[in-house]
């Protein structure tokens, strides 16, 4: 897994004020230059990029304002057995990185985990708080509360909250609930107001959110703002995000978020479906049709045998929407592996509104969704809404914000659209 932090601990204290340090030869070193830790525990590691300092170890050590806030879930590994916690403090000097967890409502487990910061904007670099709970139960609610003690024995921790592990395969056919939600910027309060009425329409299991959660992805002002509205709703249930074009490829998109692989294309399984997620957004924009077409054909290949198989990116292939449409060059980059492949459903954004296609296949309408693959478009969950439209592809398409419930079982899917006031835009449904 790819993303950021430093060696203040090894360094120098005070190292997170970002000052660059001159060795005695006079060579300055950068303090971002980006590294990985290994977490021997999980079996994998924790890659920054450049920009964020190299990943250590938390330190017990509390700044003047420790309190933790943006405290959000994440997925790096199997989400039957792991959950990632992330979070700030509000002083962005403190060190301590530990995660009190337990089954049900015990917290009888402890867990320190890695720290790192990196560089912003006209402001001091943010530090970043990241442990990752790994060989837990499948299917099973957690209870657990972040934050640490100093060397003092002064402590300051979070309120408690809750998370709950995928199901296993062995576990029969249990339902997954999945919300699908992007396109957040410029309006955070929304953002948050939506987040929490997908909670109350479905209380899901896992969010996938489809790019551009802000205007500029380099300015930690807005992303102070998402974090701050989406906590009620991510303290309690991991999310997995596609590149968008507004974020452009910042440091602190990648910083922020805990995904698997290198965070800007993986594959995981989720109950009885496997995910792709792909940067159609990358940089350079070569890579849409050399790595990330590669990376495209690989993890379907590997995955062909999940049940349900979904892609989720930013930029739609099918769009009727007035101010994009549909992605050509995406179309014909990835549109024929997912062809080949008989992906089910693909998830985008970028497009302000509501559209979901007739099935697809070589760029032809088919009867049926066993005979092509479905595209939604779930486009706004707080960016200005754009004008919809009609194309031979579509099936329905609506001028509104929205979000995505999906609830998903081995032998069928059923989907649901609503908008802001939780009022039902379309409904579909996959047997298989």
């Amino acid at each position: 897994m790819a993303k950021r932090l430093w060696v203040c601990g090894i360094i120098a204290a005070g190292c997170s004020n970002g000052a660059k340090m001159n060795p005695p030869d006079g060579d300055v070193v950068n303090p971002f230059p980006g590294g990985t830790i290994a977490l021997g525990k999980c079996g994998y590691s924790v890659t920054t990029r450049e920009g964020a300092a190299v990943p250590v170890l938390g330190t017990p050590m509390l700044g003047s304002d420790p309190k933790p806030w943006g405290i959000h879930l994440g997925l790096a590994a199997d989400p039957t057995q792991s959950m990632v916690v992330s979070w700030r403090t509000q002083d962005d000097t403190t060190l301590a990185t530990t995660v009190q967890f337990g089954v049900g409502d015990k917290i009888d487990q402890t867990v320190d985990g890695l720290t790192f910061a990196y560089e912003t904007q006209n402001r001091a670099p943010v530090q970043i708080h990241e442990t990752h709970l790994c060989n837990l139960l499948p299917n099973t609610t957690y209870s657990y509360r972040v934050g640490g003690k100093d060397g003092q024995g002064q402590e300051a921790w979070s309120a408690m909250s809750q998370f709950h592990t995928a199901p296993s395969k062995a576990q029969g056919d249990p339902q997954v609930v999945i919300a699908l939600i992007g396109d957040t910027r410029g309006n955070y309060p929304l953002w948050g107001q939506m987040l929490q009425k997908a909670w109350m329409l479905a209380a899901p299991d896992l969010i996938l959110f489809s790019g551009d959660a802000v205007t500029f992805g380099t300015f930690q002002s807005e992303w102070d703002d998402y974090f701050t509205q989406a906590e009620p709703v991510l303290r309690r249930v991991p999310m997995l995000i596609a590149h968008g074009n507004h974020d452009l490829n910042a440091v602190n998109f990648f910083s922020q978020f805990a995904m698997p692989g290198d965070e800007a294309y993986y594959g995981i399984d989720y109950g009885p479906m496997h995910l792709t997620v792909a940067n159609d957004t990358p940089s350079p924009v070569s890579d849409l049709q050399t790595i990330g077409a590669a990376f495209l054909e690989k993890d379907f290949t590997v995955s062909e045998s999940a049940t349900w198989k979904f892609l989720l990116h930013h930029r739609p292939m099918y769009s009727a929407a007035v101010a994009h449409g549909g992605d050509m060059t995406i179309l014909k980059s990835w549109g024929p592996i997912v062809d080949q492949h008989k992906i089910d459903m693909v998830f985008n954004g970028h497009d302000h509104n509501y559209e979901r296609t007739k099935p697809m296949r070589a760029e032809l309408v088919k009867s049926t969704p066993a005979e092509g693959t479905t595209y939604v478009v779930a486009g706004s969950a707080g960016a200005p809404l754009y004008t919809n439209g009609n194309g031979a592809w579509t099936a329905v398409s609506k001028k509104n914000y929205n979000l995505v419930i999906l609830r998903v079982k081995v032998a069928s899917l059923e989907m649901t659209a609503y908008d802001d006031q939780g009022n039902t835009l379309d409904t579909f449904t996959i047997n298989k």
